[in-house]
């Protein structure tokens, strides 16, 4: 009876880990056993679908025969893994080398020899930048960022390792990017903030204004390849949290809601005997958020109040206190509950 296949991914990274040489012994002996199986008939001018069929059927071999081979010599083992993986790497076609050239133009940071430029925070205090482009970067201390200079003809892009906010001057033919780790945050023209402290274990990547791309990298065919995957569409008030260790990305609503308009932020707003949906419109107008809530519950529901400094918890906590309700943040919206008015 065979034994159910190790599962594909797991198999991935544990030929990444016997090419560094950080296996267990266990781990060692499990990849001595299945080179064997390797398929030699390639034929490398196969259309796109026949070749996916092709790895996919090699990997099957692979799992199910890998429990009983003969064990071979080490390093006989170590080149035929990178004859596999070199293989599959080929196997891919004209794909890859069309992967790799966006991975250049993308997905990796490189700066020409004598053109590389680094500008570090020693300061307690924070540090403003202004790049060439007219892009303002507040270097909060102990955070670097490295670019080149000048910027390359179609995009801007820069290293970051720290703290930062960046408000990025708008240029439609030049994207901007920052990289940190590997992650990446892309932009035209807005205001965002990215925390990638080097011990951290997560980058938070946060908006005020405008509009965010923000993908990471993943590695691909053994760990020799990378690919870009996009993970998350922010917009104002919106932060996305990448996890480094378990390559999860989470999506939420930052710490302090601001308004999108700058002249919103000082604005009074007086309501006398205001229907608390009408309220409650006025704020996710304001700051951009939606606010879930059952209209019908809410429509006996009224509200005299003034809002000054107050945050947009603060705000919703106000409204809550008067109508018996409660609120929590859910991904990007925020949830709110009551039982209604009495008439």
């Amino acid at each position: 009876m065979r034994e159910n296949p190790i599962p594909r991914k797991e198999f991935e990274k544990l030929l990444v880990k016997y090419q560094k040489g950080t296996c267990t012994p266990e781990e060692q002996a499990l990849v001595q056993q299945w080179y064997d199986s390797i398929g030699k008939d390639v034929n490398f001018s196969m259309d796109e679908d026949r070749q996916q069929q092709l790895e996919d059927s090699l990997w099957q071999k692979l799992s199910f025969r890998m429990h009983d081979q003969k064990e071979k010599e080490t390093l006989g083992v170590y080149w035929k893994i990178a004859g596999v993986a070199a293989a599959l790497f080929i196997c891919v076609g004209v794909g890859f080398f069309l992967t790799k050239r966006t991975l250049v133009e993308e997905g990796n940071f490189e700066i020409a020899s004598g053109t590389e430029t680094i500008i570090t925070n020693y300061e307690t205090e924070p540090k403003v930048v202004t790049l060439e482009d007219g892009s303002v970067v507040t270097l909060q201390p102990s955070s670097t960022i490295r670019l080149a200079k000048p910027f390359k003809k179609e995009r801007r892009e820069l290293q970051l390792t720290g703290v930062a906010f960046f408000e990025v001057a708008h240029d439609q033919r030049r994207p901007f990017l920052v990289y940190t780790k590997n992650v990446i945050t892309k932009v035209l023209g807005t205001s965002f903030s990215v925390h990638a402290a080097k011990d951290d274990q997560a980058i938070v990547v946060a908006v005020r204004t405008g509009r965010v791309s923000v993908s990471r990298q993943v590695e691909k065919n053994f760990g020799l390849t990378k690919s870009v995957k996009e993970e998350a569409i922010l917009v104002p008030n919106q932060k996305a949290i990448f996890n480094l260790k378990e390559e999860k990305v989470t999506t939420t609503l930052v710490e302090d809601p601001q308004p999108v308009a700058k002249a919103e932020k000082a604005q009074v707003l007086t309501f006398d005997e205001k229907p608390v949906v009408a309220i409650l419109k006025t704020l996710e107008k304001m700051y951009a958020v939606e606010i879930l809530y059952d209209e019908k519950t809410l429509q006996s529901c009224e509200l005299t109040t003034v809002f000054s400094e107050e945050g947009l918890y603060e705000r919703l906590r106000i409204i809550c206190k008067a109508i018996g309700g409660t609120f929590e943040v859910q991904g990007t919206r925020i949830v709110l509950q009551s039982h209604g008015c009495a008439n």
